[in-house]
């Protein structure tokens, strides 16, 4: 993962922390490229829920650690 530019993530976490960190280990900082991260959701599944909860969780904190933004 250390030179990969490129990450796709079939399985999302429950937790947004768990997913963010699993992108962070792809970037590091001597990597000089972008890295995109992609996660394969497919329609009417449960991924798509998880989707769903997971960004309301992240917007959730969001909003408490940045209360003014």
């Amino acid at each position: 993962l250390t030179a990969a530019s490129h990450v796709i993530i079939f399985e999302r976490s429950w937790k947004p922390g768990d997913n963010d960190q699993a992108i962070d280990r792809a970037h590091r900082i001597w990597h000089r490229d972008v890295v995109t991260a992609d996660y394969l959701v497919y329609q009417n599944s449960v991924d798509e829920r998880v989707l769903r909860v997971v960004n309301r969780k992240a917007q959730s904190i969001a909003s408490v650690l940045n209360p003014n933004v």
